[in-house]
C-alpha cells in the first residue's frame, strides 16, 4: 500500500553503497540481496538512478518484486527535465520517464521526487507551467506516456495498473523558491 496522506517514512537514497557493506548489511549479503535486506529493515528508499538516466522496466518490475508489501519508492525525476531543459518544453522528457517503467512499482510508487539545480532562477510561470503539466494520478501518468510512446501497449504490468493519485515533491535549495514552488503546486492541483 502507498503512503498514505501525513505519513512519515524513514528511509534512504539508493542502497548500493561499498562502505555499508559489513556495517549496515551483514558481512557476506551478497550484492543482489541488498535491496531486499535494506527494504526489511525500512520503509522506503529513494531510487536515485532515475535522476542520472532512464530505468528499464525490469528494472522497476524486479525492484517491485524484491520488496515487501506496503514497502514504497520515491522516485526521484530525471536530471534531464531539472537540470538540462530546465523545465522547458518537458512533455516528451516526462512521457519518457513514466513510459520508463515507473508505474511498474504499482502500490508501491510514492512520491516523484524532484530536485532543482541552486543555479537555476526562480521563475513563477515556468514551475507553475511544469506542475500543471505533472500527471495527478496513475492514469493520467499511463495517457501521457502512450502519446509519446507506442510501445506502452505490450508492456504487461500496464494490465495490472489500478487509478491511484501521484505526488510529486519539489527540493529547492532556496527556501523562498521551495516556499513559492510548494505554493503554486498546490494551487494547480484540481
Amino acid at each position: 500500500m502507498a503512503a498514505r496522506s501525513g505519513e512519515a517514512r524513514i528511509g534512504i537514497s539508493g542502497w548500493r553503497y561499498a562502505p555499508w557493506r559489513g556495517r549496515f548489511y551483514p558481512k557476506g549479503l551478497p550484492q543482489r540481496l541488498e535491496l531486499a535486506f535494506a527494504s526489511r529493515m525500512l520503509s522506503t528508499i529513494e531510487l536515485n538512478g532515475s535522476f542520472y538516466s532512464l530505468q528499464r522496466p525490469e528494472s522497476y518490475e524486479a525492484w517491485h518484486d524484491e520488496t515487501p508489501e506496503g514497502f514504497v519508492f520515491a522516485v526521484k525525476g530525471s536530471r534531464y527535465i531539472t537540470h538540462q531543459l530546465r523545465l522547458k518544453d518537458v512533455e516528451t522528457a516526462l512521457a519518457n520517464l513514466l513510459a520508463s517503467g515507473v508505474l511498474a512499482l504499482r502500490a508501491k510508487l510514492g512520491p516523484i521526487l524532484w530536485q532543482f539545480p541552486p543555479s537555476m532562477a526562480y521563475q513563477p510561470e515556468r514551475f507553475e507551467d511544469f506542475f500543471l503539466l505533472l500527471p495527478r494520478d496513475t492514469h493520467a501518468a499511463l495517457a501521457l506516456a502512450r502519446r509519446h510512446d507506442e510501445r506502452m501497449e505490450g508492456r504487461s504490468w500496464l494490465r495490472r495498473s489500478t487509478k491511484r493519485p501521484l505526488r510529486h515533491g519539489a527540493r529547492a535549495l532556496r527556501c523562498r523558491a521551495a516556499r513559492t514552488a510548494a505554493g503554486a503546486a498546490d494551487r494547480a492541483r484540481p
